[in-house]
């Protein structure tokens, strides 16, 4: 404020303060109250401190109205503090003296003055001050008042009732006074105000004086700099321009690398310089400091105006290299000779100078400037007149990543969006999303799927408005669950669009999102088949399927009709039908059990499920299948059916479904029928098994049978064989010692000879039947026992019988006795030829065959592998299908009496099982029978065995040990015959007495097995306790003991089964002798 201005407020208030004299003194004219305003007024006017003016007013207020006290209060809230106070009895009143007045006081002086009378005070001014009651005032007038020294002020009076009295007066000239104490105080305020400017204008313009000097002696520096500073203008106008054109370009969307040139070309111009190039910071390499979107810009002349994606990162020396890592500018005016220089690039303009410049946003780098070939070269200058635009480019640059940010962000964002929406729309359950009131915002395509509702039609429905009002319990259980803001599980039925109930697994729970709005979610999961599931698997736990055999497959098929509503339902069985046949063992029709039947599996759907395991045909099924009468009769349309398979995985039969139409759910009943196959084929195989088990026990008590008459024919053989060999002896005797000349009694000893061997054939049968002839295994070749068999047999068949072979070329080896082979073929040869006896034709094959599980379900008591199967077929009278069962057992025969001993297929039996092999037999009556023998195959080398039927002389010292007299004697004197020394011995008690006294005069003991007192085996055993090294042969009417295969497998003992011919006997000996 000048000083003039100041001046003329001073005038102003003075006259004010004339105006206001000039009212007082009218005023005092009228009245003593005017007289005491005039007074006032008057001292006012040679008054110029706050104090005295308040002191002044509050002395003459009390002395010449007569009031005890007065005082000056500054209020806060309501709280007043006495500030200025005066006593006309002179009391003391403390400093900051308070008290507080209820709010009321102030509703009633808020216009004018209140006066209190002594009743009132207690009730209205709290905290009263204990000095106030000294001076027993009996009324209290307060008048409140404003000045800009105190902004709430308060003039308290106490006196007596005369305040009362003159209330009306008292007021006014309150209010006058306080007028006039304001109006001072502010004028003195305002004074103090006024010196205090003028004090400060006095002080600023005394300083801005010596600036004035200082400035004036700057003056001429500052015009001589003003061109400088003019051009320097210029230049950043011109920046500005470049900015603004730069600016406008980004707001226009021009493309990024063109504002980047356009940048680049204005720089180049600005600062003359005739190659650049400007890049900036890939903010996408997180590790390293890259740059990309180089634009590389050049003078016409030199026609580089180009741009590149990225290039080779900067040596960390090279000049770019140091401005990007120092952040600070780089210049070189004599680049070719810089060592900071790297080199340019293949046809690169030559550069003599240059200037690097970092953009630099927040301390980082965004981005890097670079100037070629300026003529007077780069300077500091340059690089202070390019910095406005450093900071935009950088601020541009900085925009541009932000928007780049900002684009790939909203691209997430959107392909978040889409992302989270195709999850909702494609998520396997149905969704409902509502509101607070149930109200349907949004469905899932699963949900318009399960109940058939579109989602247009649902949008705004309440959840029951779609499916009616929810069953109590689970409406009371939504709503707890919903109020205690927990996810609620619950199973429940639904209606669909069309009706039909579905049983759903539902979890209800509320979601909130982020803009605050709560909302209810309805997940929801088809568990219709599981429920169906649940249900037959009840059933088959406790139910009508907890049955078995027959009343389990009834009710089976009566639960299929009735749990899937079809019309058809069966189980049948492909094992026990006629081959290439199915039979049904249950079939259910409309909820009845029909009659059973028996199919083709030709053109059946049935051959299919067995083939694949399974069967889905949805409609047109007896189109496809219209050759089967089954389905055409019945109309049926559907038919779905599964393989049933036992516990090996082999096909036992099918269960399957027929209906006339087509199924709504074909899954469901897949997964019902997947479910009962296998409670269906237990039960189909528990039927096989229960029938193995019936055929196992027959063939027990038939091989128990077996046993018991073995044992007797075996005893018998053995008695019978030890007579023939005394028989065979002494003939062989004869026949040696009778001159060759005797033709009668030569024929004589043949005839005996060949009786005794047809003995010995007939108790080897019976040792066969028991199973205890000799068993002699070795490979063989199966064309060279069959060719043996022929050769001797050949002469039993007639010429009317035609015999052929039919061997297969790689034919595997067995192991077998070649003795007992060829007797089976024997046997086998003869009951073809008495089964042909009008002629026909005997046919031989054999064939290599592998046996798996499914095959010996046919053939039993075999095991898995690989065999040789030797058929034998005629085409005679063949055998009934009554006698088929018993052909293998002893004795049994068809034929007359005196025309066979019944034993001869029993034997082969029991030489096949002896073996480990196994015979069947399939007949047809009037065209013939076949007999198929399955021997183990063998891999070693088969032997060809070398017949030798000439007794052979010798010289050794043999002790015989015989319980048979007869037997003894021959032997004896055969062997003498040949040379051989012979000592006798009756029983093995009298052989160790023997032996004991000369061990070593003996070469070799033969002895029988069977004995009075010490058997063989016991004799043998002393023996070896006198000479481990002692050679023996044990001789028996049956064959190897079991009991002595020890002694057999040593190759100490030999073995020889009675009745033996000489040749026999010499070339066991001969045997025994050459092991060492």
């Amino acid at each position: 404020m000048t000083p003039d201005r100041i001046q003329e407020k001073i005038q102003d208030l003075e006259a004010q303060i004339q105006v206001l004299q000039a009212e007082n003194f009218a005023l005092a004219e009228r009245s003593e109250d005017v007289l005491l305003i005039g007074l006032i007024a008057e001292n006012f006017s040679v008054i110029h401190t706050r104090e005295d003016v308040i002191d002044r007013l509050l002395e003459r207020l009390c002395i010449l109205k007569k009031i005890p006290f007065s005082a000056c209060c500054q209020v806060q809230g309501t709280t007043v503090e006495i500030q200025k106070y005066y006593s006309m009895d002179r009391v003391n009143v403390p400093p900051g003296t308070k008290c507080t007045l209820d709010p009321s006081v102030f509703l009633d002086m808020a216009s004018s003055s209140l006066i209190l009378p002594a009743d009132e005070i207690g009730n209205r001014i709290r905290d009263w001050p204990e000095v106030f009651n000294e001076m027993h005032p009996t009324s209290i007038l307060l008048h409140p008042f404003q000045a800009r020294s105190i902004p709430n002020g308060l003039l308290l009076l106490l006196g007596d009732e005369s305040l009362q009295d003159q209330s009306s007066t008292l007021t006014l000239l309150m209010q006058r006074l306080a007028e006039i104490m304001v109006s001072k105080l502010d004028n003195i305020t305002m004074f103090q105000e006024l010196n205090q400017l003028t004090e400060e204008l006095d002080h600023r313009v005394e300083q801005r004086t010596r600036e004035l000097r200082k400035i004036n002696a700057a003056l001429e520096k500052e015009i001589s700099k003003r061109q400088a500073t003019e051009e320097q203008l210029r230049e950043e106008r011109s920046i500005l321009r470049l900015l603004n054109e730069a600016q406008s370009r980004y707001f226009i969307h021009e493309d990024h690398t063109t504002i980047l040139k356009a940048l680049l070309s204005d720089v180049m111009e600005l600062v003359e310089s005739e190659i650049g190039f400007l890049t900036e910071r890939d903010f996408t390499v997180q590790d390293d400091l890259q740059f990309h979107r180089y634009v590389i810009s050049a003078t016409s002349d030199l026609q580089m105006d180009y741009s590149l994606e990225r290039m080779r990162a900067y040596a960390p020396d090279s000049l770019l290299g140091i401005c990007v890592r120092e952040q600070k500018p780089v210049i070189s005016n004599d680049l070719p000779n810089d060592s900071r220089c790297q080199g340019l690039p293949v046809k690169h303009p030559p550069i003599q100078t240059f200037m690097a410049l970092p953009v630099v946003v927040e301390n980082e780098i965004v981005g890097l400037i670079g100037l070629a070939n300026r003529p007077d070269g780069y300077s500091q200058q340059q690089v202070e007149r390019l910095q406005p635009f450093l900071t935009v480019l950088g601020n541009f640059i900085h925009v541009f990543h932000l928007s780049e940010q900002r684009e790939k962000m909203a691209q997430s964002l959107e392909a978040e969006r889409t992302k989270l929406a195709e999850i909702f729309d494609s998520a396997p359950e149905a969704i409902v999303l509502t509101d607070a009131n149930h109200t349907i915002h949004q469905v899932n395509r699963e949900f318009t799927h399960l109940f058939g509702y579109p989602s247009a039609e649902v949008h705004g429905k309440t959840i029951e408005e779609i499916w009616g009002p929810w069953p109590e319990p689970e409406k009371q259980a939504i709503e707890e669950a919903l109020g205690a803001d927990e996810r609620l599980r619950l199973e429940t039925a639904r209606t669909g669009r069309d009706g039909k109930e579905l049983f759903v697994s539902m979890i209800v729970g509320r979601i909130r999102f982020r803009d605050g709005l709560e909302n209810y979610l309805y997940i929801m999961r088809d568990i219709t088949e599981q429920r169906l599931i649940q249900t037959t698997l009840h059933e088959i736990a406790e139910g009508s399927l907890a049955t078995e055999g027959e009343p389990f497959l009834l009710n089976t098929v009566l639960f299929l009709t009735r749990l899937l509503q079809v019309d058809f339902a069966f189980v049948a069985d492909v094992n026990h039908g006629e081959e290439g046949r199915v039979a049904t063992l249950a079939v259910s029709h409309h909820n009845q059990i029909v009659e059973n039947l028996s199919c083709p599996l030709e053109g059946n759907p049935c051959g299919q499920v067995l083939e694949e395991g399974k069967a889905s045909y949805l409609s047109n099924v007896r189109r496809l299948f219209s050759g089967f009468d089954v389905l055409v009769k019945n109309k049926i349309e559907c038919y779905l059916a599964v393989r049933l398979d036992d516990s090996q995985q082999h096909p036992l039969g099918v269960l399957g479904v027929m209906h006339t139409r087509t199924v709504e759910n074909p899954q469901l009943i897949e997964s019902i029928l997947s479910i009962l196959r296998v409670r269906v084929a237990v039960e189909l195989e528990r039927r096989i098994r229960q029938q193995e088990k019936e055929e196992i026990e027959s063939a027990m008590r038939q091989a128990q049978k077996l046993e018991s008459m073995g044992r007797i024919a075996g005893g018998v053989a053995h008695d019978f064989n030890n007579i023939l060999a005394g028989m065979m002896g002494y003939a062989e005797y004869l026949d040696s010692v009778i001159p060759a000349s005797s033709d009668k009694e030569r024929k004589a000893i043949e005839a005996i000879l060949r009786g005794a061997e047809r003995a010995g054939s007939l108790t080897k049968q019976l040792l066969g039947f028991a199973r205890k002839t000799q068993f002699s295994p070795q490979p063989a070749a199966v064309p060279d026992l069959i060719e043996e068999s022929l050769k001797v047999s050949e002469k039993i068949f007639e010429k009317k019988i035609h015999i052929s072979l039919n061997l297969a070329d790689d034919l595997w080896n067995v192991v077998v006795d070649r003795n007992q082979i060829d007797q089976v073929f024997t046997n086998l040869f003869i009951n073809a030829r008495d089964a042909m006896p009008n002629g026909g034709s005997l046919r031989i094959e054999a064939q290599n065959v592998v046996l798996d599980q499914l095959y010996l379900k046919e053939i039993r008591n075999l095991s898995p592998g690989k065999y040789v199967k030797i058929s034998v077929s005629d085409t005679g009278v063949g055998i009934p299908e009554d006698v088929l069962d018993h052909i293998f057992e002893p004795f049994f025969t068809t034929k007359g009496e005196g025309e066979g001993t019944g034993l001869g297929l029993s034997v082969v039996y029991g030489i096949v099982r002896a073996h480990q092999g196994q015979i069947t037999c399939y007949s047809v009556p009037g065209e013939g029978t076949t007999f198929n023998l399955y021997l183990p195959a063998s891999e070693e080398e088969a032997k060809t065995e070398t017949r030798i039927t000439q007794p052979e002389k010798g010289t050794e010292t043999i002790l015989v040990v015989e319980d048979e007299e007869d037997i003894r004697d021959v032997i004896k004197m055969q062997l003498e015959a040949l040379g051989y020394q012979v000592k006798l011995a009756e029983n093995g008690v009298k052989a160790v007495e023997i032996y004991e006294k000369h061990p070593y005069q003996f070469d070799l003991v033969i002895f029988d097995l069977v004995m009075p007192g010490m058997n063989g085996i016991e004799t043998y055993h002393r023996l070896v306790k006198i000479n481990p090294e002692v050679r023996c042969i044990l001789m028996s009417g049956y064959s190897k003991d079991t009991q002595a295969s020890d002694l057999f497998q040593s190759g100490k003992v030999g073995f020889l089964q009675k009745p033996f011919r000489l040749h026999e006997l010499t070339q066991a000996i001969q045997k025994s002798m050459s092991q060492s």
